[in-house]
């Protein structure tokens, strides 16, 4: 571990052992309410309290139902018409109150502590269960799913909802993957299979899943499970399920595992809404009707808490939005309001609500608000367990080491800076980049459904666990850069954008306060990224075009002051998961990344970027990374075994 590793760990270190968060009024740099919001007012400070204008009258109140949980439920709500006046911006006088995030000191009464070790086994929780599976064509969903088929042999069915897109059925959406996805080439290829290993070191970690006595590795066998894909559609109610499946499938689920979301940062808060808030409501409305509810699994983000100072500690617990009197807000009142304005007055609304409790986009706004939606839910007969990953980075072990799902986030800030295009950034060096594999996210899921499901976690609250890296095993932006630029200088890709040597990080143009050059340094990028497509379209690439310009598109959303969040985000809750699991369970369901190599992940996760998406031969040494080509191995044919798929 370098220098800059053991300082940033130690620093991490030392805030996590602070009873509280200096939240405060935002005095320090990016703190509280004066965050830069990526809105066209960056330079000037955040408006001043708008909340008087929406005019939410929240009273709450305490009882204590059957079980001895101790329940808010919201008495009375009053809005008040929209005021022109919310839509300009104002300043905060002396006597007025900021709106703000309840303060990270009370978490510690939101926050439970996890319950005493005791062994708690993923494939016991699951055998002879039905799970419902939404977002399985997303990279998150179907992790999610090939682990669940891969890890655990004795569940019963798993139903996974696909809706319908350019005209193809969301059943053969789901079927094409399942038959030309290479992150399923174990399931379609054998039940048995000699185990893959790479190099030495935690890789072969990383890879050990359930063997046998031979060094087998053994995968779901004897009762092979059903999958029936269903139609379905996020933004109606019932989740646009008919109503002959969503009988069925209500009689017999037990877990629900909800993935499904827009990842979009800049979507119209009408849309953001829709799809992370409403789609969770129907799907939770759902799920109330199912008798023999064992856990709903809540895929949120980490970044849900984006809005904290920089520096902050994040615990692992749900922190309600507050007005001015210190109240929680009415997450449905808020909702409705939002919904009820026309789309550019809801617009300017939503903006002005995100720049006074600081969150930097649309995206962490509705996650948000989605969070509260759930943890309102939360009691003994609908157990709600919340998982908020990172920044999640490739696959580092099974199934396939180095896969990428998709360009976004951390993939597109990779095309950006192996192509040359990423020549300057708005962050800096030393701020936590934290960055997660693909497979500690699902491994993290499934844990957590688990524990759920057998009655084990916390009940006052819902189980909250991040599936992070800050507080393990930190990683700051210029590692990230370094490693990227690294793997590419000795293995370049077919083009870039610049002549000679890429740009060391801290040589980097940073800027963070002009808004103006920053538009006109995008604008320069971009026209050179519109060429270099435009290049690779003529010469009959298009699919490397389109790869390429998303991956842009994503550094470019990504590249922005308000997203050098700098967070370190407890990892109590996740660690308990791992000291629960059985021996053998824990290869399979890796959730710790305490000792995990970065550079050896980072080639990885390269060399996975230069064969998936640049089309290259991997020519790095195999004994540095764990990446294995793919497809590995042939179609599977009609006379092998496979999940038994209905439609």
């Amino acid at each position: 571990m370098t220098n800059e590793h053991h300082e940033l760990r130690d620093r991490n270190t030392a805030l996590r052992s602070q009873p509280c968060i200096d939240q405060g009024g935002g005095s320090g740099e990016g703190g509280g309410n004066n965050r830069c919001v990526d809105s066209g007012d960056e330079d000037r400070e955040t408006p001043g309290s708008h909340w008087g204008l929406l005019g939410i009258a929240l009273t709450f109140a305490r009882s204590n139902p059957a079980g001895g949980d101790n329940d808010e439920r919201l008495l009375a709500t009053s809005l008040a018409p929209p005021n022109a006046a919310a839509y300009e911006p104002h300043s905060s006088s002396s006597h007025e109150r900021m709106l703000s995030v309840t303060p990270l000191h009370d978490a510690s009464q939101l926050e439970d502590t996890p319950p005493a070790h005791q062994q708690l086994s993923v494939r016991d929780a699951f055998a002879g269960r039905t799970v419902l599976l939404t977002g399985v064509t997303g990279f998150v969903g179907s992790l999610v799913l090939e682990q669940l088929l891969r890890t655990c042999p004795e569940i019963a069915k798993i139903y996974v909802i696909v809706r319908q897109k350019h005209g193809i059925s969301g059943q053969d959406r789901f079927h094409k993957m399942l038959n030309t996805n290479p992150l399923f080439h174990l399931l379609r290829c054998t039940l048995r299979l000699p185990c893959c290993a790479g190099g030495a070191g935690h890789n072969a970690v990383l890879l050990e899943d359930a063997r046998n006595d031979d060094g087998v590795l053994e995968l779901a066998r004897g009762n092979t499970p059903h999958i029936e894909a269903i139609a379905g559609n996020m933004t109606l109610p019932d989740y646009g399920i008919a109503q002959a499946d969503l009988l069925r499938l209500q009689q017999q689920t037990e877990i629900v595992i909800h993935a499904a979301a827009s990842i979009s940062f800049d979507d119209h808060i009408h849309d953001a809404i829709t799809h992370n808030y409403m789609a969770t409501r129907y799907l939770a409305d759902v799920a109330a009707r199912m008798p023999n509810l064992k856990a709903f699994v809540h895929v949120s983000t980490a970044y849900v808490n984006g809005n904290q100072s920089k520096g902050s500690v994040i615990p692992e617990a749900t922190l309600p939005l507050t007005d001015q009197l210190n109240a929680h807000v009415s997450h449905s009142a808020l909702v409705a309001h939002l919904q009820a304005l026309p789309k550019p007055k809801a617009a300017q609304q939503a903006q002005a609500y995100m720049q006074q409790w600081g969150f930097p986009n649309t995206y962490c706004f509705s996650k948000h608000l989605a969070e509260s939606l759930m943890a309102d839910h939360h009691t003994r007969a609908f157990p709600v367990a919340i998982i908020r990953p990172s920044i999640i980075g490739a696959v580092a072990g099974s199934p396939l080491p180095g896969y990428v799902g998709n360009t976004a986030g951390s993939t597109g800030a990779a095309l950006a800076i192996a192509t040359g295009i990423a020549a300057w950034t708005c962050h800096q060096p030393s701020s936590t980049f934290d960055l997660v594999p693909g497979d500690i996210v699902s491994s993290s899921i499934l844990a957590a459904a688990a524990v759920t499901a057998q009655g084990c976690s916390r009940h006052r609250h819902p189980l909250v666990v991040h599936a992070c890296t800050s507080s393990q095993n930190p990683i700051t932006t210029g590692q990230f850069f370094q490693h990227i630029q690294a793997y590419f200088s000795s293995h370049p890709p077919p083009f870039r954008v610049i002549l000679g040597p890429y740009p060391k990080y801290q040589g980097l143009n940073i800027v963070s306060n002009s808004r103006h050059l920053r538009v006109v340094r995008y604008a320069l990028a971009e026209a050179k990224f519109v060429v270099l497509c435009g290049v690779l379209r003529a010469a009959g690439r298009e699919h490397l075009a389109k790869k390429l310009f998303s991956g842009w598109k994503a550094w470019q959303k990504y590249n922005r002051p308000a997203l050098d969040f700098d967070l370190c985000f407890k990892t109590d809750n996740l660690q308990w998961l791992q000291q629960s699991l059985p021996v053998k369970e824990q290869s399979m369901f890796r959730l710790s990344w305490e000792n995990a190599d970065w550079r050896r992940y980072m080639q990885t996760y390269m060399a996975g970027i230069q064969h998936r998406i640049f089309k290259q031969p991997t020519v790095a040494d195999a004994a540095q990374h764990d990446f294995m080509p793919w497809p590995l191995l042939p179609m599977l044919s009609a006379t092998q075994p496979q999940p038994v798929v209905k439609s």
